[in-house]
């Protein structure tokens, strides 16, 4: 029987956060953010990371020359802030050792001459110079109610970058590791958000019928825009192996120029309904038909590993959420319905 055995980790955190802010009548609004946050787990020397933020407001709705118009409420928002990302466990940043296994997984034994001993062997990379990631967005909002603040609800642009991006990269083989955790890259996202909320029968639910509605829109585009940087001919290096995050065979790939995650396969263009079929894609002779037809994305006439690429993103177009509240009698019923990948919705 394999004997008990305890691994025990203790990585330790703190923080620190300044803010400032600036009300004027109700109307103008300002604030500032400071925060410096420390992580044991990244290396010495690169443990600690400042982070900034700025924000402001105005309410139109508190002008003079708003107080006959449409709205109950209006307020317009811009905001610019800056995060850390410490996505690793303590120790990543470190060679550490550990008992030599086979592939099997049991401890391999290393001969000394007539004396057996059980081998010890490096267990990661090490990477002195490992520290915070930087999550920056900028968003513009507005804010609005109006009609008794019975239709009210929010609009929000934004754009952000992830800078120094924590990945566990793929390492040479002749390393004899698959990977090592890194600082790389920078990804980009961009997008749109509306909230709208509605009391379209206005009740108390008790006495009286009551209906809400809330309707929530969101569109996301990401794009990794670099990656490790140029390689040896100077071209953008990509990251098709991807040995940690999806496994060395999965079909996901760092593309540079693309979503995160991006889809990485040979493309499948169907199914082989007849021999004709077969005859005339010429690069699956021994194919029969009901089988599986993949493109020759490098026409080489032959489909293997060579013909993976770009396929897709595994991100939606977009995602809306219709939901409903009914009151009455002390009695409510909820209910929404979801759109997206997935979804009734998108095979409408």
């Amino acid at each position: 029987l394999p004997r008990p055995s305890r691994n025990r980790t203790q990585p330790q955190s703190v923080g620190y956060l300044a803010r400032v802010n600036y009300n004027w009548a109700n109307k103008y609004y300002l604030t500032g953010n400071f925060r410096r946050d420390g992580f044991s787990a990244f290396a010495v020397g690169h443990k600690w990371g400042n982070f900034y933020g700025a924000s402001a407001a105005w309410v139109v709705s508190n002008e003079e020359f708003m107080k006959d118009g449409p709205f109950d409420f209006l307020k317009v928002r811009l905001s610019w802030g800056q995060n850390g990302s410490r996505n690793i466990s303590a120790g990543a940043t470190q060679a550490t050792v550990g008992k030599s296994t086979g592939n099997s997984g049991a401890n391999t034994m290393t001969w000394l001459g007539d004396v057996s001993t059980l081998g010890m062997a490096l267990n990661n990379l090490p990477n002195r110079n490992l520290t915070w990631a930087t999550v920056e967005k900028m968003n513009l909002g507005i804010d609005f109610a109006l009609v008794d603040n019975r239709i009210n609800g929010s609009i929000d642009a934004y754009t952000g970058r992830t800078t120094n991006m924590l990945v566990a990269r793929s390492a040479p083989y002749i390393s004899g590791f698959t990977d090592v955790n890194d600082n790389v890259g920078l990804v980009t996202n961009k997008g749109i958000e509306v909230v709208l909320n509605t009391v379209n029968i206005n009740g108390n639910g008790a006495d009286s019928f009551r209906w809400e509605s809330n309707i929530v829109f969101d569109a996301n585009r990401n794009k990794l825009v670099s990656l490790f940087g140029p390689d040896y001919e100077g071209n953008e290096a990509d990251d098709v192996a991807n040995a940690v995050a999806y496994g060395r065979e999965a079909n996901y790939a760092l593309l540079v120029g693309r979503p995160i995650g991006a889809a990485y396969d040979v493309k499948l263009l169907g199914i082989f309904k007849d021999e004709a079929e077969i005859r005339a894609h010429g690069v699956q002779p021994d194919a029969e038909p009901g089988d599986l037809k993949f493109e020759d994305f490098n026409n080489d006439g032959v489909i293997d590993a060579k013909d993976r690429h770009y396929i897709g993103s595994p991100d939606p177009l977009f995602t809306v959420n219709f939901a409903n509240t009914l009151a009455w009698k002390g009695f409510s019923l909820f209910f929404h319905f979801p759109c997206g990948p997935g979804t009734l919705c998108s095979f409408l």
